[in-house]
């Protein structure tokens, strides 16, 4: 049965097969070597129902496993406190190999409000047994952003910005780590709402820490407030849970950067099989590709701007430099037709 470190270190059974995962690669991919599984890319959802899922099919992206507290995409309840659970869901992640992985562990225990509020009426004896389970999930979780680094895929990992778990050892430890990065968006700016002191609804402003091993993904979560609105607080009543819900445009934020990365490790991963000298297949683009002796011959532009000084260009001149650039392209070879 895999148990909890005090220090914070992976439960021995996931770290000695990270440790082996690396042995077999011998070297520590990265997403500049790894060239991209054909077909869709997946994302699973680990600690939340379907949430992000719905909106990937507009960014070319599918949707991979949910594993839910409560009830993921089949109706089936994880207990991730189970090693039998645990080892049930790592396997599955093993097998499908996902592209991302959006982790959001519960938080309460990591709560500082929790702490001052609700700790002392626990009791010290419940209030540790909770905690202990709290860091079971959330080691897990680090346990399995590990496996995605290991391979070269990703992972997404949330938390409130003020939560004590950012200073939980196997956090820090992976936040140190080459390629993973951090950063703090306010939700309000993602459309995340709240209900009103006096009635009605106001924006919440939640600010909310993200790390990942995707640069994308981190731009596009790193919006802050700007001010131009009144917040209402996340005290009483159901606030807090009902905040814990994504807002549209957090999912549709995260599922963009997600693409945007797919799209950058696969040029990366493009770039690095020609420098390698390997043979580039890229893929069937006949739906976007034109003659560009029909587009020069039809080209009607009355006019032409320098992209960086914005001074007015010659339309003539630049017809005749897009011929040459292609003559130049077709004299090196630089690709071959198909039919």
């Amino acid at each position: 049965e895999q148990t909890l470190l005090p220090s914070g270190r992976l439960p021995t059974q996931l770290l000695e097969q990270t440790q082996a995962d690396d042995e077999v690669t011998r070297v520590r991919p990265t997403t500049a070597s790894v060239i991209p599984r054909v077909g869709p890319a997946q994302v699973t959802e680990l600690y939340s129902p379907p949430r992000v899922t719905a909106t990937l099919p507009r960014f070319g992206l599918a949707a991979g496993s949910t594993f839910d507290l409560c009830a993921d995409e089949s109706g089936v309840k994880w207990d991730f406190t189970s090693p039998l659970d645990r080892k049930r869901a790592w396997e599955r992640i093993r097998r499908e190999e996902p592209y991302l992985v959006i982790g959001s562990p519960p938080c309460t225990m990591f709560s500082r409000l929790q702490l001052n509020l609700n700790a002392k009426k626990m009791g010290r004896v419940e209030w540790e047994k909770r905690r202990r389970t709290a860091e079971v999930l959330l080691t897990f979780a680090v346990a399995v952003y590990k496996l995605q680094t290991l391979a070269g895929r990703h992972f997404l990992h949330e938390h409130p910005a003020g939560a004590t778990s950012w200073t939980y050892p196997a956090i820090v430890r992976l936040r140190a780590e080459p390629g993973v990065d951090a950063v703090v968006g306010d939700m309000c700016e993602y459309g995340l709402e709240t209900t009103a002191v006096g009635g009605g609804r106001a924006a919440a402003k939640k600010p909310t820490r993200f790390m990942s091993s995707s640069p994308a993904i981190l731009e596009a979560l790193s919006w802050r407030c700007q001010g131009d609105h009144a917040h209402a607080p996340l005290l009483g009543g159901t606030r807090a849970r009902d905040a814990a819900v994504y807002p549209p445009g957090l999912c549709e934020a995260i599922a963009q950067g997600a693409a945007e990365q797919l799209r950058r490790d696969k040029r990366t991963s493009v770039l690095a099989a020609a420098a390698a000298g390997r043979e580039v297949h890229c893929d069937d683009a006949q739906g976007r590709t034109k003659d560009e002796n029909e587009e020069l011959a039809t080209w009607a532009a009355k006019e032409v701007y320098d992209e960086i000084t914005g001074a007015a260009l010659d339309p003539k001149l630049v017809q005749q430099a897009r011929a040459e650039e292609i003559q130049f392209m077709l004299h090196w070879g630089v690709w071959e037709r198909f039919p």
